[in-house]
């Protein structure tokens, strides 16, 4: 049988498609992913697991920094953008 910690920390995250952010905040988030800069990681290839209280300058869209604060307001400190995730009708699509 497993051993359980006690109390364990549990983390939620945010998921949202990446279709709500630009295909600039997907190159950016690439970036940065590559340069370590910040904590942002890959998935695969289709999305990124971001950490909200990432300090992301003006290349990020505002769609992008109001989901982190979306998530923070839901008390997730996390957000994984992935192409099958979640759509919400309340937060603005793009093509690319």
């Amino acid at each position: 049988m497993a051993k359980l910690l006690s109390p364990p920390e549990i983390y939620s995250f945010l998921d949202i498609s990446t279709a709500h952010i630009t295909e600039d905040d997907n190159k950016q988030l690439d970036i940065h992913a590559l340069k370590g800069e910040l904590p942002v990681y890959a998935l695969a290839e289709y999305g990124w697991f971001v950490w909200t209280d990432s300090e992301f300058g003006d290349e990020m869209s505002s769609a992008f920094k109001d989901i982190l604060e979306i998530a923070k307001a839901h008390e997730c400190p996390y957000v994984r953008f992935d192409r099958d995730g979640r759509t919400y009708d309340e937060l603005p699509e793009f093509e690319w």
